[in-house]
């Protein structure tokens, strides 16, 4: 059977990670889906990024012919997705306008549409979030969760509807230039997990130690890969006395971004994505985090074989050997490797579990 899928891309749009997930989200549904974006408040840059060279049936931004067309879809033949953004789903307090879209999703499932949510992250939850996300997990058709702490914090709060499904960076295609040559570290932080407030970052006094001390091997290239670490990562320049200027998102260009990885030899960050994409254009990455804490990166890191590349903050050792054991650690790594089995694993998944023929 033929599918037709809704998507509603509300999420970060200054922040590259979220475009390119979304766009390799898209690219992996199957050929035979009818798409249709809705995209009512969304950014008309981010749209035209979102789905360029990716074959869409429409694109609506207004509410009313959206709604037509998921009732036309519903009578029809076709069966019927919606598909939420990948991504990580945490938060404290379900407000009345959470419990009326559940309430809402719950009414469209009984009509027969699937909702799909694929390469999430998902809690820690507050009382009455977690009230509300039980309920939802019950709705869903299909949750696919990309790293094994979530699974394990899922769990102990009684939601067992998912499965694995890793993250959609690692769909990305493998390209690596000539790094024999690059002797150059980039970097790009967040100032917290749940905060941009520059001045009350938790661990600026460590990584500004790390990155002064990296500063006399190397040269040291800033990347502002979310708009919104702009000051956090003028604070570190100015800390650390960097001239260098940023290569930043501001201008919607991912291939500078992209092309500002092959160029180094290192990257380190707090950022998963940074990471990720880093890793896919043959950086050696270092994920410079507290371990225990920074689940959503350390559980995907584990995941692909590469926990020992994490540079724990809460127990530090020098960072100079620490880029010596990363460097020895990649010698003997295939990389590419990495990114082809995650690409088939969720190519099987999709096809075997998600949009499976009945």
């Amino acid at each position: 059977m033929d599918s037709t899928v809704f998507f509603r891309p509300i999420t970060q749009y200054e922040n590259l990670g979220d475009l390119v997930i979304n766009q390799e989200l898209l690219k992996a549904l199957p050929v035979n889906s009818s798409v249709v974006i809705e995209a009512k408040g969304v950014p008309t840059w981010f749209v035209e990024a979102l789905i360029k060279d990716i074959k869409i049936e429409q694109v609506l931004t207004e509410k009313k012919p959206f709604y037509k067309r998921v009732i036309k879809s519903i009578f029809s033949r076709k069966q019927t997705y919606f598909l939420d953004v990948p991504g990580h789903v945490f938060y404290e307090t379900a407000d009345r306008s959470g419990w009326f879209r559940f309430i809402k999703m719950r009414l469209f499932s009984l009509l027969g549409i699937r909702y799909v949510r694929l390469g999430v992250s998902l809690g820690p939850y507050g009382d009455s979030a977690l009230a509300l996300e039980v309920q939802k997990s019950r709705a869903y058709f299909y949750t696919g969760v990309r790293e094994k702490y979530s699974h394990q914090y899922l769990k102990s709060v009684g939601i067992n509807n998912f499965e694995y499904f890793p993250d959609f960076g690692l769909c990305l295609d493998y390209s690596s230039g000539d790094k024999t040559e690059k002797c150059g570290v980039g970097f790009s932080f967040r100032s917290g997990v749940v905060s941009s407030n520059a001045n009350n970052a938790e661990n600026t006094l460590a990584i500004c130690d790390a990155l002064n001390t990296i500063k006399q091997s190397y040269q040291l290239t800033p990347i502002v890969q979310v708009n919104l670490d702009d000051d956090y990562m003028s604070l570190l320049a100015n800390e650390i006395e960097l001239d260098t200027a940023s290569i930043t998102f501001f201008d919607h260009d991912a291939d500078k971004i992209f092309s500002a990885y092959e160029n180094v030899k290192f990257v380190i960050s707090n950022r998963l994505h940074v990471l990720i994409f880093a890793l896919s254009r043959g950086a050696m990455v270092i994920p410079y985090i507290d371990r225990s804490r920074h689940t959503k990166v350390t559980g995907v890191f584990e995941d692909i074989g590469l926990g020992d590349v994490i540079y724990d903050i809460a127990n530090p050792t020098d960072i100079n050997e620490h880029l010596q054991l990363v460097e020895s650690i990649f010698s003997g790594l295939c990389v590419e490797s990495i990114f082809k089995d995650k690409k088939q694993k969720i190519t099987k998944i999709l096809s075997e579990s998600v949009f499976k023929t009945d």
